[in-house]
C-alpha cells in the first residue's frame, strides 16, 4: 500500500477477505491502515473471528452498517487515499463510501490484490494439491459406482458425498455428470433420469480452505463405435501433445493451437469451443 501511495483499503470480496485473513465470511469486510487491520462480522461470524483473528484483526461486531464505522477510523488514522476493489465492489456500496468518507480520494486495489495472490506459497500448493488428491480418490470411487440403474443427479451426488466425506470443505463448483446426448453439453445440468448409454462426462472438484480443485473426466457406457472412439482418440492425443509440450515460457495461446491443429488433423477443425 506504502508503494502505491494507498493509505487504507477496504476489502470486500470474500475470495480477498479470504486470502488475507485465513478466515472465511462471505457477508464480511476487512478495512486495513497503516496502523491496524479491522475485520467486520456480524452476530453469525464474530465469535469465530474472534477466536481466530483476534491475534492479527481487530474484530468489530457492527450494529447497523459495517461502513459507518469508518469515518472514526479515518478520523484516527489520517488517511486520505483509500483503496476498493473496483473489480467486485457493487455500485450502491462504492457510493455508500464515497458518502461515508467524503473527505478521501479513492483508488484501486484489485490489481495489487491479485499480484499478491499470483505467486503460491508452499502452504498454499499444500492446499491446492490436497483438493486435487481428493477429486482424484473421487473419480477412482465413482468408476465402481455407476451402471445402468443410476441417474446423473445420483452421480452427481455421490461425487460429492464422496469429496466432503474425504476432506473437503465443499465443492468447487455446481457438478456436473451429463449423458448420451446431454455429453456434448459442456455445462449441462444433472437430470432425474437414468444413465444413457454413450459418453458420461463428470466435471466437479473439491475445496480445501477456499483453494479448489477441477477437473473433467469421461467415460462411456456401453461400445463405442468407429466415429466415437475417433474422437476420443483425437482429444487425447491433443491433451498428451500439449502436456509434453508444456513448460516454462511457453504462453497458453501456444499451446491453445497446438490443440486445434491436432484436433483439426483428426478432422475436428473448429470444434473447440474454448
Amino acid at each position: 500500500m506504502e508503494k502505491h501511495g494507498i493509505d487504507a483499503a477496504w476489502i470486500s470480496s470474500p475470495e480477498n477477505h479470504l486470502y488475507l485473513s485465513g478466515f472465511a465470511n462471505p457477508d464480511g469486510r476487512i478495512f486495513i491502515t497503516a496502523e491496524k487491520a479491522y475485520l467486520f462480522a456480524d452476530f453469525r461470524y464474530a465469535e469465530n473471528a474472534r477466536r481466530l483473528c483476534s491475534g492479527s484483526f481487530e474484530v468489530i461486531e457492527p450494529k447497523g452498517a459495517m461502513i459507518k464505522y469508518l469515518p472514526e477510523i479515518i478520523a484516527e488514522c489520517g488517511a486520505v487515499y483509500v483503496g476498493y476493489e473496483e473489480a467486485t465492489l457493487i455500485c450502491s456500496e462504492f457510493e455508500r463510501l464515497k458518502n461515508e468518507l467524503s473527505g478521501c480520494e479513492f483508488a484501486h486495489v484489485s490489481a495489487l490484490l491479485t499480484e499478491l495472490r499470483r505467486t503460491k506459497s508452499e502452504d498454499e500448493v499444500k492446499k491446492m494439491a490436497a483438493a486435487q488428491d481428493i477429486a482424484d480418490a473421487a473419480f477412482n470411487h465413482i468408476l465402481g459406482f455407476i451402471n445402468p440403474s443410476r441417474t446423473e443427479a445420483e452421480v452427481a451426488c455421490e461425487l460429492e458425498y464422496f469429496m466432503k466425506k474425504n476432506g473437503a470443505d465443499g465443492i468447487a463448483f455446481e457438478t456436473i455428470a451429463v449423458s448420451g446426448k446431454s455429453s456434448s453439453s459442456p455445462h449441462a445440468s444433472p437430470a432425474q433420469r437414468l444413465l444413457e448409454p454413450g459418453f458420461l462426462t463428470m466435471d466437479y472438484g473439491a475445496t480445501v480452505e477456499g483453494y479448489r480443485s477441477d477437473m473433467t473426466r469421461t467415460v462411456f457406457l456401453g461400445e463405442p463405435d468407429e466415429r466415437l472412439r475417433a474422437a476420443y482418440e483425437a482429444i487425447r492425443q491433443a491433451n498428451e501433445q500439449v502436456e509434453a509440450a508444456l513448460r516454462p515460457g511457453v504462453t497458453g495461446k501456444d499451446m491453445h493451437e497446438l490443440a486445434e491443429r491436432v484436433l483439426a488433423d483428426h478432422g475436428f477443425a473448429g470444434k473447440m469451443g474454448h
